[in-house]
């Protein structure tokens, strides 16, 4: 037993081997543009990447070019995230002075329409950082979750509507019914949860991930198609181990 439900047959949701992914981490120094190899910092370059999404994929070598031509030394982490829209957002973390030359590089790369560069609380920001990835399942619930590329996300947006799926044909959520959710992220199955008509606590570790799911859940897509009362309450976790109240819809 799991969570006192009893699961008599294990179901298993796949995807595509290849392409699926929609954000990749990428590390970018003065060797290139790649992944760290095992156990270690160092860069490995890569040019392509079978399981990433093609846009993405093709961003590689040109974000390669760009750091180069902008002359970035210390060492960078580079997400490219999937938009939801058939574009991308980039986003440069990097502990040097210069985030305007970070952004410069990611904003030269195609298919971009937003960028972020430096760090917590010295962001330097370009164009619309919003993402989207299919969520929710049901002709009267919303069909998309969003939020800011910075924040968690999906990695596998194409598989994730099944996975949904199956997650709320095993709790069956009802009216009345009271639910915590570990670990909810930006609220991907939590407002399927209150969509159902549970009473959902949604406890996260990531204050960001918590707002994102609270700006979603008072949305006028979720409050003009949502069936029936739905009470929502959304906890973060401090790192101190304690709980923070983080407000209520």
């Amino acid at each position: 037993r799991i969570a006192h439900l009893d699961l008599t047959v294990s179901r298993v949701i796949t995807g595509d081997p290849f392409g699926y992914r929609s954000r990749i981490e990428l590390h970018a120094a003065a060797e290139g543009v790649g992944f760290f190899a095992g156990q270690s910092h160092r860069i490995v370059p890569i040019e392509a990447c079978m399981i990433a999404q093609p846009m993405l994929s093709e961003a590689i070598v040109p974000l390669r070019c760009a750091m180069r031509e902008t002359g970035m030394g210390p060492l960078c982490t580079v997400e490219l995230v999937a938009a939801g829209s058939g574009d991308m957002v980039a986003v440069g973390r990097c502990a040097t002075n210069r985030p305007d030359r970070l952004l410069a590089a990611l904003m030269a790369l195609p298919g971009v329409r937003g960028a972020a560069a430096g760090r917590p609380g010295q962001w330097q920001e370009w164009g619309d950082l919003e993402i989207s990835w299919p969520t929710l399942a049901g002709v009267d619930r919303p069909v998309e979750a969003r939020c800011d590329a910075r924040g968690f996300a999906q990695a596998n947006a194409g598989l994730n509507r099944g996975l949904v799926a199956a997650a709320m044909g095993l709790v069956c959520p009802q009216p009345g019914q009271r639910i915590v959710e570990l670990y909810c992220g930006a609220g991907n199955l939590t407002l399927s949860l209150a969509a159902g008509g549970a009473d959902v606590v949604a406890v996260e570790v990531d204050a960001g991930g918590i707002e994102a799911a609270e700006v979603f859940a008072t949305s006028a897509m979720f409050m003009k198609k949502r069936s029936g009362a739905i009470g929502r309450r959304f906890w973060a976790a401090c790192r101190m181990r304690t709980l923070a109240w983080c407000g209520t819809t």
